[in-house]
């Protein structure tokens, strides 16, 4: 047993023993107003730790950082001026970070860049005046965020243009003005802005796709509205923050889908290969035709080549003037579907290939998965799901995961499971398996 000391709100000095073995701290309401967390350089392996309804006007979280599985942290009601989260950077696994009903008027969320994992956020009912949201551009897992009753006089969303996961975003009870909410309408994030929200709401995104034709006959007064303006800046200011390598495919993935074109799934290469004829001053109706004919040309040559064929929606081409790629589209995923692979390890399944195909991606999202790797239990039911569709999966000890696919973009589909970016409408999907001789039609009837 370990003895945890600490001074209480009638300055008494007051213990607690505490199993060393423990993951979860819990020393809510025990009225404290003085602690020394040094004693969690104990506890390694704690994962939770409640902090909550005391009486703490300051504390140090130094050695926290020892602490790489936590993943609860909640300091909420409590007294709290000012709040250190450097040590919390270590905290690669933190799921959740509470702050809210305390006094604080600034808080540096840099710590924060790097907690990839983090899906809730609240610092709400505290004293900010602003908030730079900019570090929490790389929190795909974000899905809910809580600045509510605080004097903030604005606030920029547009690092949240990255928190494709975001459902739940309280803004109430400020000194707002104005909110833009244009990043979160691009990327069609269904948000919930709570109670009555007093100030003017902005969505220069779906008033420029409302009024294309205003755009196209008066563009100078129309260059705030610019999404395509706003996509840049968001590009410059952000692209860092999104890591090394992997970064532009989000980014491609946003430009299509603001324009419209997001059928055309995903190319495999340089943004600026789609991009780079874009001229200043063209209008919007011209930068997607730009964009639209140079992506159909690049994923052609993909497509021959035997590239990724995922987030490629056969319906809308075959009714445009991409229609042409899709014969190449289901030439590939017939080839796929008979080259299935997984990597058989001692204990588990690597899924990794199947995620990078669409058959097995639409499977295993039906099935309610979401990791790159299974249990061999597990993996019987997937192989049954594929052999229900007319596929067939080899198995290997080693070997590459896809080599027709970069490691940036295998990075990027992978990160983007464990963000459980899965489309809810895949459940119950039925699947055609294209041949040379047409279409045939099968329904995986165990999927629900």
């Amino acid at each position: 047993m370990i003895e945890i000391t600490y001074t209480d709100t009638d300055n008494q000095q007051q213990s607690k023993l505490v199993n060393e073995e423990i993951k979860s701290l819990n020393l809510a309401r025990h009225h404290i107003r003085d602690i020394d967390l040094s004693f969690i350089s104990d506890f390694p392996d704690l994962k939770i730790l409640y902090l909550q309804n005391n009486g703490l006007k300051s504390i140090e979280l130094d050695t926290i950082s020892c602490c790489h599985e936590m993943k609860h942290i909640n300091l909420s009601f409590n007294l709290l001026t000012s709040v250190d989260l450097n040590p919390i950077s270590n905290c690669k696994s933190l799921v959740f970070l509470d702050l809210g009903a305390n006094q604080l008027t600034l808080i540096d969320l840099e710590p924060l860049r790097d907690i990839r994992n983090l899906t809730g956020f609240r610092i709400d009912n505290n004293n900010m005046t602003e908030i730079d949201l900019s570090p929490l551009a790389g929190a795909k897992s974000l899905e809910m965020l809580d600045v509510s009753s605080n004097q903030l006089t604005k606030i920029d969303l547009n690092p949240l243009l990255f928190c494709v996961n975001l459902k739940d975003l309280y803004l109430e009870n400020n000194n707002l003005n104005e909110i833009d909410v244009t990043p979160l309408a691009m990327i069609g994030t269904k948000r919930r802005l709570l109670k009555d929200i007093s100030c003017r709401v902005v969505d220069s995104y779906h008033l420029i796709q409302q009024n294309e034709e205003m755009w196209n006959s008066q563009p100078n007064q129309c260059v705030e509205l610019s999404v395509w303006n706003l996509i840049m800046k968001v590009v410059d200011k952000y692209i860092d923050s999104i890591g090394e390598g992997e970064c532009l495919f989000p980014i491609q993935r946003l430009i299509l889908r603001a324009l419209g074109i997001s059928e055309l799934g995903i190319y495999d290469g340089p943004l600026n290969d789609i991009i780079g004829d874009i001229e200043l001053g063209m209008s919007m109706s011209a930068i997607k035709e730009v964009i639209y004919d140079r992506t159909i040309h690049l994923l052609t040559d993909q497509l021959r080549r035997g590239g990724l064929t995922l987030f490629m929606n056969i319906e809308k081409l075959k009714i445009s003037k991409a229609s042409k790629l899709v014969p190449l589209i289901l030439e590939c995923r017939r080839k796929e579907l008979e080259n299935l692979r997984i990597l058989k390890k001692s204990n588990s399944i690597d899924l990794r290939h199947l995620w990078l195909t669409e058959y097995g991606y639409t499977i295993l999202n039906a099935l309610d998965i979401n990791e790159a790797m299974t249990s061999l239990s597990r993996y019987i039911e997937i192989e049954e799901a594929i052999r229900k569709v007319g596929g067939r999966v080899q198995q290997s000890l080693k070997g590459e995961i896809c080599p027709d696919v970069s490691i940036g973009l295998q990075k990027y589909i992978i990160q983007s499971i464990n963000s459980k970016m899965k489309d809810p409408n895949l459940a119950k999907r039925s699947l055609e398996i294209h041949t040379l001789s047409g279409p045939v039609e099968y329904t995986i009837s165990a999927i629900q």
